[in-house]
């Protein structure tokens, strides 16, 4: 590990890791290619043909259904001199061809077809598309992978499966709304990565005219609000309410457990709020009657696309789903009431980092040793007063740019 860049003795993090070009070259080598990586969801495809655009990492890529049902994932780039093959974001097709020369990949991501004539020599099966080493489904999330070594996406998720399947009904499947909502984020792709899974302290200040409304219903000071982090980096956090509130979505969370689709352990965090990153870059933001998926799509060192849905599960009824999108539409889209403020202060961090001096180093060690309570719940646990989930998202980054060869 790179203790210039996190030093987990001292709990300090450089702010090069946010702003350094080099840094950020390095991670999409390592991060992005050894990580699974989430590109879309199940409802998004319909027939076989279908296909979305997604990006994995820096890497524009298309994933398609192909004919056998199977999902494939491979570069939107030719080949031949690196052209966008598809311009659409998304469609039906069994063959793309690119713009720019006319050569014709299948939906598999293989060469079948060069319209020019070629030397006897020319073998077509050696210019088929960059593809994804491993594909992926686990409760209709979509993943993918550029390494052959990785674990198995469920080895890879670890712990956070069971807060996973809380969220993703893993009876009945969930489905996302359609249309895409995009922000471009001018910070580190990291910065809302960390918040989204460690950082419960800047509500109060960053969204303060959110309680002001007499809108939050939260205690973080609550026993039952804590963190969890697991040895895959990944992070959450779990803020309890102040006060048990029936509404609409409450008794559709109490239907759920009456018919033991969702345990009382389930029943009773889904009245929480939680908000979750699974390592690298994707997160969930839930609260009782609202559920976003986001993910952070690095561009540059201090820039970031934010692409987000509702999600909801597919068989509740149409007034339950109807108010989560206009839930989240209201919070969290590009002129959503949180997302807003999220979107203000992270460009300022990232303005600011950028004037620092290069042995500048951010402060993780608030309770350094904290008391671990033990929960009933999967992972490590700790309370909300502490940076340890976030320092452990760190860790995990670190240990895998330590291998600039790629390797895991």
């Amino acid at each position: 590990m790179d203790k210039r860049l996190v030093d987990i003795h001292d709990r300090t993090v450089s702010g090069r890791v946010f702003t350094d070009p080099d840094i950020f070259a390095r991670e999409q080598a390592t991060v992005f290619s050894q990580s699974w990586l989430y590109l879309g969801h199940r409802s998004q495809f319909k027939e076989k043909g279908d296909f979305i655009q997604a990006y994995a990492g820096t890497m524009p890529v298309l994933l398609c259904l192909d004919g056998e049902g199977g999902f494939n994932v491979f570069a939107n780039v030719c080949s031949h001199r690196a052209a966008r093959v598809c311009q659409q974001e998304y469609g039906n097709a069994r063959k793309f061809v690119c713009p720019y020369h006319n050569w014709v990949f299948d939906n598999k991501g293989d060469l079948i077809g060069v319209p020019r004539r070629h030397s006897p020599e020319f073998d077509k099966s050696k210019w088929g598309l960059c593809k994804a080493a491993q594909v992926s489904v686990y409760r209709d999330l979509i993943f993918c992978t550029f390494s052959p070594a990785a674990a198995p996406l469920e080895d890879y998720l670890g712990d956070m499966k069971w807060y996973l399947d809380m969220l993703l009904d893993c009876n009945g499947g969930t489905e996302v709304s359609k249309g895409t909502h995009r922000s471009t984020v001018h910070c580190n792709w990291k910065i809302p990565a960390e918040q989204f899974g460690s950082d419960n302290w800047h509500f109060q200040a960053v969204h303060c005219s959110m309680g002001k409304l007499g809108r939050r219903n939260e205690d973080p000071n609550s026993e039952d609000s804590f963190h969890v982090w697991t040895d895959q980096g990944h992070i959450l956090i779990c803020i309890a309410p102040k006060q048990e509130v029936d509404t609409t979505y409450t008794l559709y969370l109490d239907k759920l457990a009456a018919e033991q689709r969702i345990s009382e352990a389930q029943r009773k965090l889904l009245r929480c709020t939680l908000v979750i990153t699974i390592f690298p870059n994707l997160s969930f933001v839930y609260f009782p009657g609202l559920c976003s998926i986001r993910v952070w799509n690095p561009r540059s060192p201090d820039q970031t696309e934010l692409w987000s849905w509702a999600l909801y599960h597919k068989d509740a009824p149409e007034q339950i789903k109807d108010l989560v999108r206009k839930q989240v539409t209201r919070l969290f889209s590009p002129t959503g009431m949180l997302e807003q403020d999220d979107l203000e202060v992270w460009s300022r961090l990232a303005d600011n980092l950028k004037g620092m001096p290069p042995d500048f180093r951010l402060c993780y060690e608030f309770d350094a040793d904290p008391e671990i309570k033990n929960r009933p719940f999967p992972g490590h646990t700790a309370s909300l007063q502490s940076d340890i989930a976030a320092l452990a998202f760190y860790k995990r980054w670190a240990e895998i740019i330590a291998h600039a060869d790629g390797t895991p």
